[in-house]
């Protein structure tokens, strides 16, 4: 009698377990069917009207289009990308917060810092979306015209010399300096357009700038800043004067900078997808690619979330690499 009674306890709790999983599964799954159905948050990690703004922005028209509900860009500046990556960590993971983040905040940062956040674990890879070429350029009011003229200079007034830059270009410089004895000290800025105030005012005599960013063409020919070198390994389109660095005689190491999308981990696979998805096409489009990202220099992307994450793999394994060429760690 105890033995019937105890299956029958067993078999009332399974079912119970079962009919509990279904309904679990039937909410998530009908939670998903009209996704989305309200505004999406875009989280930019820069502040207004640099070129990482404008790509959120030109980015967030079409897919709104697509999804037929607004993405609003919402920027959250400072601290070198960390306070946008843990504002979107920290996000409710239903799919209505995605964010764009530089490869500092999951590739490199994590070797050299604290951080707030877990970036293998409190992230869902959506796409990557952006890479771009930089020019590291020097204030009209510096009496050089060549980058060894830069260092060279640098030497003869120690100490006297800042520079400023974003993403991985500070940890690029801190590798050039060790290999040149260019002598700058880092000044750091929330975003491109409070940088470029203070290097027109003098404050700031080197940048290490995005090619396409907004008004720096204008600075340039206007004789106000003065492109010196372009790290990469060929020489950037937008500006096919600038010599490359290996040009200028430093060792063949290049570091690549990238825009990726991520989501909150624990966000619904489909929901992922989804915006992966419609980012991806719109950044294939021509049109977009003509207008919104060869001018300012950026190289379009778009994956899917697994290609993504199977490349954030190696791409950690070159970040701790470059921590550890620059002198970071």
């Amino acid at each position: 009698m105890e033995n019937r009674t105890g299956i029958r306890s067993v078999r009332r709790y399974f079912e119970s377990a079962t009919v509990l999983a279904a309904c679990i599964f039937t909410q998530a799954v009908s939670a998903q069917v009209g996704f989305p159905s309200r505004p999406l948050t875009l989280i930019a990690p820069l502040e207004a009207g640099g070129s990482v703004d404008i790509l959120a922005r030109a980015i967030a028209r079409p897919v709104s289009e697509r999804l037929g509900v607004n993405v609003l860009v919402e920027n959250r500046p400072g601290a070198n990308f960390v306070i946008a990556a843990n504002a979107c960590a920290r996000a409710r993971p239903d799919g209505y917060t995605l964010c764009l983040l530089p490869r500092d905040t999951v590739s490199l940062l994590p070797f050299e810092q604290a951080l707030p956040y877990d970036p293998q674990k409190d992230f869902a890879p959506v796409t990557l979306v952006a890479w771009f070429q930089s020019m590291l350029a020097a204030s009209a009011a510096l009496p050089v015209s060549t980058f060894r003229e830069l260092v060279e200079y640098s030497k003869k007034n120690p100490g006297k010399l800042n520079y400023t830059g974003f993403g991985s270009n500070p940890l690029m410089m801190e590798w050039v300096k060790k290999q040149t004895g260019l002598d700058l000290t880092f000044v750091p800025f929330k975003g491109g357009p409070s940088a470029a105030q203070a290097f027109l005012a003098g404050d700031v005599h080197v940048m290490i700038q995005s090619i396409g960013s907004p008004g720096i063409m204008p600075m340039i020919k206007s004789g106000k800043m003065k492109p010196l070198m372009a790290p990469g390994s060929r020489r950037a389109a937008l500006m096919p004067e600038v010599p490359t660095h290996t040009e200028v005689g430093l060792p063949d190491f290049s570091i690549r900078t990238w825009l990726g999308a991520f989501m909150p981990a624990g966000v619904p696979r489909e929901a992922v997808g989804r915006l992966s998805s419609e980012i991806s096409t719109v950044l294939r489009n021509p049109e977009f690619r003509e207008k919104s990202l060869s001018p300012y220099g950026w190289e379009g992307g778009g994956d899917t979330p697994d290609e993504f994450a199977r490349f954030l793999v190696n791409d950690r394994r070159e970040g701790e690499e470059i921590i550890k060429v620059s002198g970071r760690r």
